[in-house]
């Protein structure tokens, strides 16, 4: 049925595909870090592809010029592209400057993956379902990974079906972008 035996072996990254991006003077409007961040994923993506790797868990971290820190892992079940990893950074940060949590310029972005698959041997799909092309289905889930920065990571879910006794024991909701795995177990109800 073309259906994979196993699924992509996922494992840590070496600690040597960490990317730094400095920022002098540091920037205190998204678009200014953003542009900075693009740099950045560009330089990950590549090591990436050095190494026969794609990212499917990026860590974003930022440093203000007055020693504030924030991060956050992203998780993704598809491995990220350059605009992929762009766009992770600018939400982030949008999300952080919005909510004040860096209070002054930023002065640093550090990226580096935490779980990688072998890049080499990736099949994606053959055809975008229902109707939709490619690109619909992208700009789609770039769309519900914004709402999922705006939200937090519980805010958009996937419903996954296994089974149960009623409706709402059938779908387990899944938060976008986490691996769709069934629950299974004695302490289920079914």
């Amino acid at each position: 049925g073309g259906v994979a035996q196993r699924p992509p072996d996922r494992r840590k990254a070496p600690p040597e595909l960490m990317i730094t991006q400095v920022l002098d003077p540091p920037a205190d409007r998204v678009d200014a870090v953003a542009f900075a961040a693009r740099m950045a994923a560009q330089r990950l993506h590549e090591l990436l592809g050095s190494y026969g790797l794609a990212c499917t868990r990026l860590a974003i971290d930022a440093e203000t010029e007055h020693g504030e820190r924030d991060s956050r892992v992203w998780r993704c079940a598809e491995p990220l592209t350059v605009g992929g990893i762009a766009d992770r950074v600018r939400w982030q940060l949008d999300g952080w400057l919005r909510r004040a949590r860096l209070r002054s310029g930023v002065s640093l972005v550090r990226l580096w993956p935490e779980e990688v698959v072998d890049g080499r041997s990736l099949q994606l799909e053959l055809f975008a379902g229902g109707g939709a092309t490619a690109a619909d289905d992208e700009r789609a889930g770039r769309a519900l990974l914004r709402v999922q920065s705006l939200l937090g990571p519980e805010g958009v879910f996937t419903p996954l079906p296994e089974g149960g006794r009623g409706p709402a024991q059938r779908i387990n909701p899944v938060p976008w972008g986490d691996e769709r795995t069934a629950r299974s177990g004695p302490e289920l109800p079914w």
